[in-house]
């Protein structure tokens, strides 16, 4: 259901090469040295979670759970609830539609306005010109595309997203694909808060665990904030306006760098403060923003 909107994948093998070839000139921290201890970049993390998040996204406090019915439901229309279910895949065409404690083998795409996603189980969600979208305690893993995908791809430029206390993790792209926990190809409001994004051993298919993009009438208005960012080609990849990073926790197996800014936009507005190591707590200078 996802791959429709998600054509434009094999062109991120060429963005990604030119991203590496220009990373000494964007202010993003420089790769650790050949042979490091990969303790340098947070391999293990034993921290809490930040004061501000309620708790650390895992498999335990994420997703669908208790006793689910299977159900032959696939299309959700205007002011429908689907709860307690087992589905094979979702689309949601209208709006004012609640999903809550699903399980679903494939992924969910939402086309409508003020959807509600809350404890759900899937391989990705994709948000397609929709607005007023939250997407809550969701565990999303197993992708072979991006885990959350959003995209202004449909003449409506996408507003008001939220994503919270959620597990991006374990994706199982293929070598024609690439992979970020969250890409955004357009969006105006975007919170991202207290999630985990876990990619694992790093494999040239991944890209990054948040890559805001200059697409689709542009990306501006983004909070990212308290989340631990762990692996990826690079943690965050950027390219809006009045974009904000503050409190992340990054680590894992880091190909590059935690941050790459890409220069489409001009970033304006683009500021970033509290991010840490997460194994040392020793601050990083995400895009030399401190």
């Amino acid at each position: 259901m996802l791959r429709h909107h998600l054509a434009h994948r094999r062109s991120l093998a060429r963005l990604l090469v030119l991203a590496v070839a220009s990373f000494a000139f964007t202010g993003a921290a420089a790769p650790p040295p050949q042979g490091a201890s990969p303790s340098a970049y947070g391999a293990r993390d034993s921290s809490a979670p930040s004061s501000p998040c309620k708790f650390r996204p895992s498999r335990s406090t994420t997703g669908a759970r208790g006793d689910l019915t299977s159900s032959a439901v696939t299309t959700l229309d205007s002011g429908q609830r689907l709860e307690d279910a087992s589905v094979q895949s979702l689309e949601v065409v209208g709006s004012d539609v609640t999903i809550r404690n699903v399980s679903v083998a494939g992924s969910i795409m939402v086309l409508g306005d003020r959807v509600r996603i809350r404890r759900v189980t899937a391989q990705g969600i994709g948000i397609s010109s929709a607005s007023d979208v939250s997407v809550v305690r969701s565990r999303i893993a197993a992708s072979p595309d991006d885990g959350i995908h959003i995209t202004s791809d449909r003449e409506a430029l996408v507003r008001n997203i939220t994503l919270r206390h959620n597990l991006v993790h374990q994706p199982q792209t293929p070598s024609e694909n690439h992979y970020d926990g969250t890409q955004v190809r357009g969006v105006d409001g975007l919170s991202i808060t207290c999630s985990t994004y876990r990619a694992g051993r790093y494999h040239e298919n991944f890209n990054a665990a948040v890559f805001l993009e200059h697409a689709n009438g542009g990306t501006s208005n983004v909070e990212v904030r308290d989340n631990w960012l762990f692996g990826f080609a690079f943690s965050v990849m950027v390219d809006a306006t009045n974009a904000t990073f503050t409190g992340n926790k990054i680590g894992g197996d880091i190909k590059w760098g935690p941050c790459l800014l890409l220069g489409a936009s001009g970033n304006a507005g683009f500021t970033s403060s509290g991010n840490t190591w997460a194994e040392t707590g020793r601050p990083v200078d995400l895009c030399k923003q401190g």
